[in-house]
């Protein structure tokens, strides 16, 4: 008996497979944060996008589903979030930049005359 069921148990493991969009996801929360001086942001919204799509896909039948699937939807969360975040701030910042070259061009291209 107990032979049995430690072949079903191998044939449900064997039948796991990963969720769709997980590799996908991934991918683009790491390219997020490899690209987040130039517009990391676009891949981070579309890594977080594709988690979500992903995990509604997982919660409806989770036991068809390797768990390396669903650590790496939760890595996925992780990179997207980060690259959404250090690429806004990089943006701010490069629009702060250019504010302020300029505002110094404009402000010493006219001398002052006492």
């Amino acid at each position: 008996m107990e032979e049995i069921q430690d072949q079903q148990f191998h044939r449900t493991v064997l039948r796991q497979k990963m969720v769709p969009h997980a590799i996908t996801a991934m991918v683009f929360g790491i390219v997020s944060i490899a690209v987040m001086c130039y517009f990391g942001w676009v891949a981070a919204i579309v890594a977080l996008v594709l988690r979500n799509k992903a995990m509604k896909i997982y919660n409806e039948n989770p036991p068809d589903y390797k768990d390396a699937s669903l650590k790496m939807l939760n890595a996925a969360k992780i990179c997207g979030i980060i690259g959404l975040i250090v690429s806004i701030v990089t943006t701010v910042f490069y629009i702060l930049y250019i504010v302020f070259i300029v505002a110094m061009t404009t402000h010493t291209s006219h001398p002052y005359y006492y």
